[in-house]
């Protein structure tokens, strides 16, 4: 009898040590899921909140909480106990992101700040509440846009661009909604859509504008989870892009002109230099002539006015050779300033005729996406939700 309550009691405590080093990560007996995973939708670099308050509320100062993931290791993504936060087991990909509202632990708020959202916050989060045995989720939705809207798109007639939005990391496949300053839909081509190996959705869409009075406009991704509607936000074009494609053309076409009248004022520096020059050499032929003629008119110790004359031609010899290196080195300059000029202005005119091959080929595909938008119907229309629409 005593053998079997001892046998009882090592299985007791062996059950007890096994629950205990599971530390939280299953339900205990008595512990209570709370509500569904509630969705939060947030971009790439923003900071967000994720809910979680206690019922009824009640000070959480001084209690033990934990916000963590099931899927890291660890998993500990922020840990209060007892008036402080204990960060030692902390996952490093959190390191300085995670905080909590302190004024708002007395109302029972442990909701979660996390900030400078990346793309792998993506995922479920579990708020756990030892005390009263509860858990709650919430999923984190991290998504990704990136806009174009490159100026070698832009139409001859200055008039009209291709705008390019794109965004990724969501799930479901989300809808993307185009509008004006206005708040008026515009017909787009068709959404290309790639689905990861992690089942998350890139979508793309483009769309043509013209310049109106107002040119602003929004790329806005639509979508419905778990009965909640989500309309994101995914790009914010201003009217300054139309200003500021204009004054790309104008500055390329300044540049050239500018770096021809340059060209044009250096081969006249050049020219002008090779006149002083000229003038130079006949000055000092002048010269040499006139100490030789000294030499052999002049009256006296022949040897002595040889000498003479050997010291001035020297004096010419030299100062000709120094005047003769100044120009050199001048020239040289001005050879060097020269290629650099021919190579800029090569180069801004190679910009330009790109940029028209660039133009016509984007008229081109917007002829193909009208063609194609034609026979497959409305392709770039908006979906009408009967449940719910937007508005």
């Amino acid at each position: 009898m005593s053998s079997c309550i001892s046998l009882l009691i090592l299985l007791f405590g062996i059950k007890v040590n096994v629950l205990l080093n599971l530390k939280w990560t299953y339900l205990f007996p008595g512990q209570t899921q709370v509500d569904p995973p509630q969705p939060v939708v947030v971009m790439v670099g923003d900071d967000t909140v994720l809910p979680c308050q206690l019922e009824p509320a009640m000070d959480a100062f001084k209690m033990t909480m934990e916000w963590g993931r099931l899927d890291l290791d660890p998993r500990f993504i922020y840990v209060w106990h007892d008036g402080k936060a204990l960060l030692d087991d902390q996952n490093t990909a959190y390191e300085g992101r995670t905080s909590l509202a302190i004024d708002k632990l007395k109302h029972g708020d442990i909701s979660l700040k996390l900030s400078k959202v990346k793309v792998s916050d993506h995922g479920t989060y579990r708020c756990y509440i030892p005390k009263q045995s509860k858990q709650y989720f919430v999923e984190l939705l991290v998504g990704e846009c990136l806009t174009l809207r490159d100026l070698n798109m832009l139409h001859k007639d200055s008039g009209r661009v291709v705008l390019q939005c794109e965004s990724k990391g969501w799930h479901p496949e989300p809808e993307v909604l185009w509008l004006d300053g206005e708040g008026k839909f515009l017909s787009a081509g068709p959404t290309e859509t790639v689905r990861g190996p992690d089942d998350l959705y890139t979508v793309s869409s483009r769309v043509t504008v013209e310049k109106r009075h107002s040119n602003n406009f929004t790329c806005r991704l639509h979508f419905t989870l778990d009965f909640y509607e989500y309309s994101v936000l995914c790009s914010f074009i201003s009217d300054d892009f139309f200003m500021a494609t204009s004054n790309c053309a104008a500055s390329i076409s300044f540049s050239v002109v500018f770096c021809l009248m340059l060209i044009i004022a250096v081969s006249f520096s050049v020219w002008r230099q090779n006149k002083i020059t000229e003038k130079e050499v006949e000055e000092t032929e002048q010269e040499v002539k006139s100490v030789e003629k000294g030499v052999t008119e002049k009256e006296g110790d022949k040897t002595a006015n040889k000498a003479n004359g050997y010291l001035k031609l020297m004096e010419i010899i030299t100062e000709g050779n120094s005047k003769g290196e100044e120009r050199k080195k001048a020239f040289q300059e001005l050879q060097m300033t020269t290629s650099n000029l021919m190579m800029i202005t090569s180069e801004q005119i190679k910009r330009i005729a790109e940029k028209n091959k660039l133009e016509d080929y984007m008229e081109e595909i917007e002829q193909q996406l009208q063609e194609k938008g034609t026979e497959t119907g409305d392709a770039g229309g908006i979906k009408q939700d009967k449940t719910n629409p937007m508005k």
